[in-house]
């Protein structure tokens, strides 16, 4: 959001309400397997990281801690973002996933 200087939007929902999605991603992988038969599994995925912590969790301070998680690279998120913004495209095409991508161009 600093990158391009917006204010953050978010929109809070209860955890049931993905547990909703995912059920109604299996019918619909059900019911059209050639059209969405992944949905299910990203529905999944996107619930472990919407409920699970991604840092360390420290049981003698009883919290979890951003200095004892392990981090790779040098690239911080902002550092990509804040380049992404000033090239524009060229920097995002090095990132497409191809066959792993959610959807293809």
């Amino acid at each position: 959001f600093r990158a391009l200087q917006k204010d953050p939007k978010f929109l809070h929902v209860p955890i049931v309400v993905l547990d909703l999605v995912e059920a109604l991603a299996k019918v619909f992988a059900f019911i059209l397997p050639w059209w969405c038969s992944e949905a299910p599994e990203y529905a999944r995925i996107v619930r472990y990281y919407a409920t699970e912590s991604m840092l360390v969790f420290d049981g003698e301070a009883g919290r979890y801690r951003e200095d004892l998680t392990p981090s790779y690279g040098k690239t911080t998120l902002w550092d990509f973002l804040s380049q992404a913004v000033q090239k524009g495209s060229t920097l995002m095409d090095a990132e497409k996933m191809g066959d792993a991508a959610l959807w293809q161009e």
